[in-house]
């Protein structure tokens, strides 16, 4: 059921994609993002759910810098600082597959009852927010079916 819902959410970003004139593409509209969720019940609650991503406990660890939403990085690096640390002293973080859209500059005001995204053109909003539109490092999400926890690294 939930694969379902999901996959209904995805195709209705590439419907909204397409009826503006944006063409589809991997590696701009969907990327390999990691994320760190920083507590063992946080990355249990993901990968041992059919639910995965939960907007409502988004931020809940660490605050919310740039807005509500699920927060990724483009590089693990970044992610490290957010790291699962296991009794065992190794780290883990989730290489995520997310469906970033089209995407606007993030802000602190996207909380709350503004935080639903800017519209981008008529009757079309983003489907997510970027710390830089120039060279975008972070990227927030909203919605938790634009979100597949794909792989969990577990490294030293």
């Amino acid at each position: 059921m939930h694969q379902e819902s999901s996959q209904g959410r995805r195709d209705a970003v590439r419907h909204a994609l397409r009826a503006q004139g944006v063409l589809f593409k991997a590696g701009v509209n969907v990327r390999w993002l990691f994320h760190g969720p920083q507590t063992v019940e946080a990355m249990d609650s993901i990968t041992c759910t059919l639910d995965g991503f939960n907007p409502l406990l988004s931020g809940s660890a660490v605050g919310q810098l740039f807005g509500a939403g699920m927060y990724f990085a483009r590089d693990a690096q970044y992610s490290d600082a957010f790291a699962v640390r296991l009794p065992s002293g190794e780290r883990q973080v989730l290489l995520c597959l997310v469906e970033v859209g089209m995407s606007c500059l993030a802000s602190p005001d996207h909380v709350g009852r503004t935080c639903l995204l800017p519209f981008r053109s008529q009757r079309f909003r983003y489907n997510s927010t970027v710390d830089s539109l120039s060279n975008p490092e972070i990227f927030i999400v909203q919605c938790s079916a634009q979100c597949l926890p794909a792989y969990l690294i577990t490294f030293a």
